[in-house]
């Protein structure tokens, strides 16, 4: 899936964009606060239909009172044209595909695959387990729509059973732990097969990013016992004083989380900062093989001012590893040397307020 024009009205410090993208991508390129990661942003939602940076959709809105809007003309490899759009005004927002409103926000995702590496992609190795569950869930859910729908009755039947507990009624505890067992199974064996992928192919791509020998090895550890049901409902009963205790139940899925050992050690205790990157960069190269082996096509990949995080011989290698066919957004604050599959991305230039193919001194920019 690649997207092939882009209209952005009402969001954040960005202009009126409405600009064509070819099947490459785009170079985004402009000063610091000229709205680089801004525009990634927005590309975002088509994928997720929310900020990968966790802002609330009034907070993205340049003026709350009137909103934003995103659309996206896009096509798959068989040349098969959808329109996504996007629209928030106050309180409420609008999703819909090819005209057609969707129900819920969460019927977009799968439609639009994307993978964004920046900043916080250390935290993959260097943050705390809930960044690392989100990872698992948001690339199984943008793959595997039975996935996602496990994903939301687990969240439903956990805070029900949740409320069961701080209303210090207990009667019906094993009718929401036998349906939380019942999901988590789900949940656990695919994540699981999807860990072994990635650690897989992680350790492989870790050995084309860096001239270090670095053994890789990621393990998936789950508070329950995957494929033993029964042995799942007894953990939940032996450990229903604790959950009453605490007021919310402390094992299943939405506690889990995956070891990453760097040369049999934990990566996030003794890799150095370089190192840490280089891991992170390679799971997250080794999800978009995973989506490419899925899908058949590469998902869209957003890279945010990887020029200030890494230099030029690891986004080199970084470039090497990129899958054929993969469209490509970069945000950079100067055209800098960059490898040839990302140097012959055509430019976008963002300055105060203004865009345009050629640099602010060429005149070539457009007004808001």
């Amino acid at each position: 899936m690649t997207i092939k024009n882009v209209f952005l009205e009402g969001f954040r410090n960005l202009p009126e964009l409405d600009i064509p993208v070819s099947s490459t991508g785009l170079r985004i390129v402009g000063s610091n606060g000229a709205g680089k990661t801004s525009f990634l942003e927005a590309l975002s939602y088509l994928g997720q239909g929310r900020s990968f940076r966790g802002a609330p959709d009034s907070v993205v809105s340049r003026d709350s009172r009137q909103g934003f809007s995103i659309t996206a003309q896009l096509e798959s490899l068989t040349n098969n044209p959808k329109t996504v759009s996007i629209s928030w005004t106050y309180s409420a927002k609008t999703v819909s595909i090819d005209g057609t409103p969707l129900n819920r926000i969460s019927e977009l995702i799968g439609h639009v695959p994307m993978i964004i590496l920046n900043v916080d992609t250390i935290l993959l190795v260097r943050g705390n387990p809930e960044y690392r569950r989100r990872f698992m869930d948001a690339a199984l859910s943008q793959q595997d729509p039975n996935y996602l729908r496990t994903l939301i009755d687990y969240r439903r039947v956990l805070r029900s059973r949740n409320t069961l507990i701080q209303s210090n009624n207990y009667s019906d505890l094993n009718i929401w732990d036998t349906q939380l067992v019942s999901l988590a199974s789900i949940l656990i064996d695919a994540r699981t097969r999807f860990l072994t992928f990635i650690g897989e192919r992680a350790a492989r791509l870790l050995t084309l990013l860096t001239p270090a020998k670095h053994r890789l090895d990621i393990v998936y550890r789950p508070t329950l016992p995957p494929d033993n049901p029964h042995l799942m409902l007894q953990i939940l009963e032996k450990r229903r004083s604790t959950d009453i205790r605490m007021g919310h139940t402390t094992v299943g899925p939405h506690r889990d989380d995956f070891s990453i050992q760097l040369n049999g050690r934990q990566a996030k205790a003794t890799a150095s900062l370089g190192e840490s990157k280089s891991v992170a960069i390679s799971i997250v190269s080794a999800q978009a093989d995973w989506t490419c082996e899925r899908r058949g096509s590469p998902p869209i990949l957003l890279l945010d001012d990887l020029t200030a995080e890494l230099d030029g011989h690891s986004i080199a290698r970084l470039a090497e590893i990129i899958p054929p066919r993969a469209q490509i957004f970069i945000t950079d604050t100067e055209i800098t040397p960059l490898p040839p599959h990302l140097a012959d991305l055509e430019p976008l230039y963002l300055d105060a307020g203004r865009y345009g193919p050629g640099g602010p001194s060429v005149g070539s920019t457009q007004p808001i």
